[in-house]
């Protein structure tokens, strides 16, 4: 089966698990351009995210707390904590992102978000 493909603002994300009924988790693969500058700070209220580094480098920011994930690095982020990532650097990014839960309507709720347009406040997803 050819997972499921989301193309938004110049991010692609295969939908790996996660939009089948029946599904106890989510893993995405997430490919973002250089310079690309993520969905605004939200959280996700009942579920924990993992970020796992495959190529280039992540940028994240955790409870106002900033960080760069390299390649074989993961960061965990539990329920109700305030983050977000983005690319800022000059290459592409590739990363798994992992839900402990279904959770792709939250996906592409979170992508929306990134557009230049909407506002970067705090958002539950």
């Amino acid at each position: 089966m050819q997972p499921k493909l989301i193309t938004m603002f110049g991010v692609e994300i295969r939908v790996l698990t996660g939009d089948l009924a029946g599904d106890t988790s989510t893993v995405l693969d997430y490919r973002a351009p250089a310079q690309f500058r993520g969905p605004a700070e939200h959280f996700h209220a009942e579920s924990s995210e993992w970020f796992y580094v495959l190529e280039g480098s992540l940028a994240l920011s955790v409870n106002g707390e900033e960080s760069v994930a390299q390649v074989g690095e993961y960061l965990l982020v539990r329920p109700r904590t305030p983050h977000r990532w983005s690319n800022p650097f000059d290459a592409p990014v590739r990363y798994l992102c992992l839900f402990d839960r279904p959770a792709c309507r939250a996906i592409s709720k979170s992508l929306r978000s990134s557009s230049p347009a909407r506002p970067r406040g705090l958002r539950r997803i």
